[in-house]
């Protein structure tokens, strides 16, 4: 059996796996960040939609700074999955706000600071992931 040399790094399982979670997680991502723009847009303005976003992001800063510590102690592979899982279930329920037509900004705030804390949780461990030559 003849190895592509061109598929590098892919070639190992556990790299795959991680290249794999990571694309597919950072596609949700982004198209969470324009469904919840549509959605805060509908029932407010642009300055709510800049106060939601700003939400998410401070908190996503705030924990980020801690995320360095808590890769460092635990299993990077359980922090990833526990932060992946944290933001699905914030965005899950805004989707379940939008659904039921109970969606008001401030519940956009609290479930998007709540997704903030799982993408700054996140970040550090996912660049520790690989391994390094």
């Amino acid at each position: 059996m003849v190895r592509l040399r061109a598929a590098g790094a892919l070639v190992e399982r556990d790299f795959r796996l991680l290249f794999a979670a990571t694309s597919i997680s950072s596609f949700g991502d982004l198209v969470a960040t324009v469904a919840l723009a549509f959605a805060v847009l509908d029932i407010g303005g642009a300055s709510e939609l800049g106060v939601v976003l700003a939400v998410r992001q401070a908190i996503s800063a705030v924990v980020l700074l801690f995320g360095g510590v808590l890769s460092d102690r635990l299993p990077r592979n359980r922090i990833l999955v526990g932060a992946s899982l944290l933001q699905g279930a914030a965005q899950a329920a805004m989707a379940a706000t939008v659904l039921s037509g109970d969606a008001t900004v401030l519940s956009f705030a609290l479930l998007g600071a709540l997704w903030g804390a799982g993408d700054g949780s996140w970040s550090q461990p996912r660049l520790g992931s690989s391994r390094r030559p």
